[in-house]
C-alpha cells in the first residue's frame, strides 16, 4: 500500500485548483468572441458545467464502488483487463499528461507579448522550475500550490465582484 502524504487541506487545495483551472483566465474571451451573444455564451458555460458534473458523478460512483488505489487504470483493468489498463497507463504517462502540460505551458506563454526566442526561453524556464519544485518534494509543492490557489481564488473573486 502506498504511504499517504496528502492531508485533507492539501486535498481540498488540489480540488479547488482543478475545479477552477487555468482556462478560466483564457477561455471566456474565446467563447464570447465565437458566440457573439451573451445568451449563447452563457448556454455554452451551463452545458459545459452540466457535463463536468456528470463526469464528477461518474467518478464519485466509481470511487465509492471500488475504493482502491489506481484510479482510471484500475477501473479499466476491472472492466477490460490488464492489457487495456496497461495501454491506458502507458499512453497517459507518455502522451496525455505531457501534452496537457505542453498545452497549458503554451497557453500561458501566449499571454506574454515577446519575441519568439524569449517565448522559448520562458517556456523552458517554467518547465524547469516546475520540475525542480516537484523534485524538491511534496512539502514545497503544497506550499506553492497553496499560494497559487489562493491567488487564483482571489483573482476570480475580484473579477466576479468588481469587474461586472
Amino acid at each position: 500500500m502506498v504511504e499517504k502524504k496528502i492531508n485533507a487541506r492539501q486535498l481540498l487545495l488540489i480540488l479547488i485548483c482543478n475545479i477552477i483551472g487555468a482556462g478560466i483566465f483564457y477561455v471566456p474571451h474565446l467563447v464570447a468572441k465565437e458566440t457573439s451573444k451573451n445568451g449563447i455564451s452563457l448556454s455554452c458555460w451551463i452545458f459545459s458545467a452540466i457535463i463536468a458534473v456528470m463526469f464528477g458523478q461518474c467518478y464519485a460512483e466509481l470511487g465509492s464502488t471500488y475504493p482502491y488505489e489506481g484510479g482510471d487504470a484500475w477501473y479499466l483493468k476491472l472492466a477490460y483487463g490488464d492489457i487495456v489498463s496497461y495501454i491506458y497507463t502507458f499512453v497517459s504517462l507518455f502522451v496525455i499528461l505531457p501534452c496537457g502540460c505542453a498545452v497549458m505551458l503554451c497557453t500561458m506563454c501566449d499571454m506574454f507579448p515577446c519575441s519568439e526566442l524569449r517565448i522559448k526561453v520562458l517556456k523552458a524556464s517554467i518547465a524547469i522550475a516546475i520540475g525542480l519544485i516537484n523534485w524538491a518534494g511534496s512539502k514545497y509543492v503544497f506550499r506553492i500550490q497553496y499560494f497559487l490557489t489562493m491567488l487564483k481564488v482571489m483573482v476570480v473573486l475580484f473579477f466576479v465582484f468588481f469587474l461586472h
